[in-house]
């Protein structure tokens, strides 16, 4: 196996995760001032803690971030295909070029 290239990729969150997650806040809060009209404080003080909790959570996802390392490769018959298949992932094949990433120990 002959490494052509390295490069890094980063990997986001899906933007769909940070949407609902802001929605929901936002539905929370339109619940909180509701609730503070019929001075029912408890379900208030609820709705503004859940609402704080999912725009943080919102906050969080987008500032998260994988990189990972990634491979071009040109695998010829001196390496075992076992050897590549448990150590690595294929992410795309593009003729004789393989393009494979560290597989997770997780």
């Amino acid at each position: 196996m002959e490494i052509l290239n390295t490069f890094e990729y980063v990997e986001k969150n899906p933007g769909w995760q940070i949407a609902i997650l802001v929605v929901l806040g936002i539905v929370l809060i339109f619940f909180e001032v509701v609730f503070a009209c019929k001075k029912q404080w408890g379900r208030t003080w609820a709705s503004a803690f859940l609402a704080f909790i999912f725009l943080e959570l919102a906050l969080i996802l987008c500032s998260t971030k994988i990189e990972k390392t990634r491979y071009e490769c040109a695998i010829d018959d001196t390496t075992s295909f076992i050897e590549i298949m448990e150590n690595y992932d294929v992410v795309d094949r593009r003729g004789d070029i393989w393009i494979l990433e560290d597989k997770d120990d997780t």
